[in-house]
């Protein structure tokens, strides 16, 4: 019998070309059973290494995750690096259900059962923002509001005369909303002849600093009693008090813009230049909580029941979410679906590149109403998403 060690590269050869014909009968059988023999061999090599691989990804992943979560546990927003990872906290669940899927394509049951407690910690985290809301029965006769922020982007579309902001003025015609809360207005778009984006004719009250600065506006529809503008000072960030009659009951509407957390210098330098890195390299969320706790004690003893809405350049995944919850109810958090993710929209790519990755922008309501619904906008031109909430009326204030 032939010894055909070694010579399944020849029979390869000749068996590609057919025309060989010294390979006749038991030989040309054999040699198509090493070379499959040694083609499954092969497969199987890359098959385990390719396992091997996927659980020590798996491994290092679920590693990072728990420490990562006992570090936030421990620590807190306590070090600006903490702070600024923990913006994104909501992500660090995502790849753990690729990995799982991974795992169970290449039987790498260890693996499964390593990604498993990720992926219920995963679960119990993201339920409350894809979960059914439960919504208590409303009176009949409870008014509803409906309110809109939106930041429109000082830059929108390059400069403010762009067709954007005509764009953002035909949009919020069609919301049919009471009161419109907008912040970095330019001085362009808050001196037309027509009213602030056009909008003269539906909202006749419309309150701005008189500044060179992109500000906030408040477009009302409602009867004005009071209104109170505060730039930002070194405890307290730009805002706007409104105090409005809405179905014969006072309720008070904030309009609010805060820093975004940024240093001037950046404590490092990296050899890529982007957005993410120089987000990194200067975060500093000091002056941001320091101006957000003052407003918080405003809010503490606020007597009318209240609305507050704004870009506040905090994530909802950062410790001091937790503190501004305490005071006041987020309405998307109440009746909204999904992250909400509403900054930094990719506007080089009209909106249509990588969604945004944190939450910023909010309205917020005080105990007497409930939010009934919330949802966010399109793209118009800014690095941020606009959001509109209805809230119902519940508990007229004394």
């Amino acid at each position: 019998m032939r010894n055909y060690t070694g010579y399944a590269a020849v029979c390869c050869v000749s068996l590609v070309g057919s025309e060989k014909q010294w390979i006749m009968g038991d030989e040309r059988a054999t040699c198509q059973a090493l070379i499959t023999s040694e083609g499954d061999i092969v497969l199987k090599r890359i098959f385990d290494i390719t396992r091997t691989l996927t659980f020590g990804v798996i491994l290092i992943y679920v590693t990072g995750l728990f420490v990562f979560l006992a570090l936030r546990l421990n620590i807190g927003d306590g070090t600006w690096w903490m702070g600024f990872l923990n913006n994104f906290a909501h992500w660090a669940f995502l790849p753990a259900f690729f990995l799982l899927l991974a795992a169970f394509i290449l039987r790498a049951w260890r693996g499964v059962l390593l990604v498993l407690p990720a992926i219920i910690l995963a679960l119990v985290w993201y339920a409350p923002y894809f979960a059914p809301r439960a919504r208590a029965a409303l009176p009949v006769t409870a008014p509803q509001l409906r309110i809109a922020t939106f930041n429109t982007w000082g830059r929108n579309r390059a400069h403010a005369e762009s067709a954007g902001y005509e764009a953002i003025g035909d949009w919020l015609r069609t919301l049919d909303a009471d009161l419109i809360l907008l912040q970095e207005v330019p001085i362009s778009q808050r001196t037309r002849e027509d009213g602030v984006l056009g909008l003269g004719d539906l909202y006749p009250d419309q309150f701005s600093a008189l500044t060179e600065r992109w500000v906030n506006v408040t477009l009302t529809r409602l009867p004005v009693i009071d209104h109170v503008t505060h730039l930002p000072k070194l405890r307290t960030p730009s805002y706007q008090r409104t105090v409005v009659e809405f179905e014969g009951q006072q309720i008070a509407i904030y309009t609010v813009h805060n820093n975004i957390p940024f240093r001037e210098e950046p404590r490092f330098l990296l050899p890529i230049d982007n957005f993410v890195t120089q987000f990194a390299a200067r975060y500093d969320p000091t002056l941001r909580d320091t101006r957000l706790r003052s407003f918080l004690e405003l809010l503490r003893a606020e007597t009318l029941p209240f609305v507050v809405g704004g870009d506040f350049n905090m994530s909802d995944q950062s410790l001091i979410y937790g503190e501004v919850a305490v005071v006041m109810n987020d309405s998307f958090r109440s009746a909204g679906w999904g992250f909400g993710t509403s900054w930094r929209v990719d506007v080089e790519r009209q909106g249509r590149g990588l969604p945004p990755l944190i939450r910023i922008d909010y309205l917020w309501h005080s105990d007497e109403f409930v939010a009934l619904t919330s949802e966010q906008g399109p793209f118009l031109g800014s690095d941020h998403l606009p959001l509109m909430s209805t809230l119902a009326l519940v508990q007229p204030g004394d």
